[in-house]
């Protein structure tokens, strides 16, 4: 079975994107408690919307 390296953060959303040529980080709080994120990365996926069940994305199928 393949495992999933994805990140999901449901109460989350994005405030900065870093890097100048290509994605280098990102900046994300947490919209309950205000704490903030720095997380290094090359890919970003946006989930807008009210259900969070990714399916095959989160379970990496």
């Amino acid at each position: 079975m393949l495992q999933s390296s994805t990140d999901v953060r449901s109460f989350h959303e994005l405030k900065a994107v870093h890097g100048d040529d290509r994605l280098e980080a990102v900046t994300i709080f947490d919209n309950r408690t205000g704490e903030e994120f720095f997380i290094p990365c090359d890919n970003l996926l946006l989930n807008i919307g009210f259900l969070t069940n990714l399916g095959p994305i989160k379970s990496g199928a």
